[in-house]
């Protein structure tokens, strides 16, 4: 294979991962769907891989594996994108999009772009406290 074209399905895996946690997630989820729409694949059965992908990388937080469980989802659409490119290499432009989407919020948060949170919360007896700054909660 092209080593700009697994170079494309690498970089395009590791950007949709990091999307899995932003509020840009169903625009990427989008994304990916209508790239597969050429092949055989109805687009309902990946958009329910994707979820599934996401909800695991939600459960791996709880279990206090997010690392480890990054890297094998990293893997698995780096795999999945390699065998769409080896296909149809015209694909890897809209693979670059989604690198462009994670670059865009990447940006976004950085601290010189002023959207850095600073949350502080005290609960006393039984109270709780829900906090979330951006991106996805879930809850168990």
């Amino acid at each position: 294979m092209d080593p700009a074209l697994l170079a494309v399905a690498s970089t395009s895996a590791n950007a949709l991962v990091s999307l899995m946690t932003t509020d840009l997630w169903e625009r990427a989820k989008g994304r990916v769907a209508h790239i597969y729409t050429r092949l055989a694949k109805p687009p309902e059965v990946l958009e329910q891989e994707l979820e599934e992908s996401r909800t695991e990388l939600g459960t791996s937080t709880e279990r206090g594996d997010l690392d480890e469980t990054t890297t094998e989802m990293q893997q698995m659409w780096k795999g999945k994108f390699r065998r769409l490119l080896a296909d149809h290499p015209e694909a890897a432009a809209e693979l670059e999009d989604l690198v462009s989407l994670w670059q865009q919020i990447s940006e976004d948060k950085s601290p010189e772009a002023g959207n850095q949170i600073n949350q502080t919360a005290t609960a006393n007896d039984n109270s709780r406290i829900y906090q979330q700054g951006s991106g996805v909660q879930y809850n168990s």
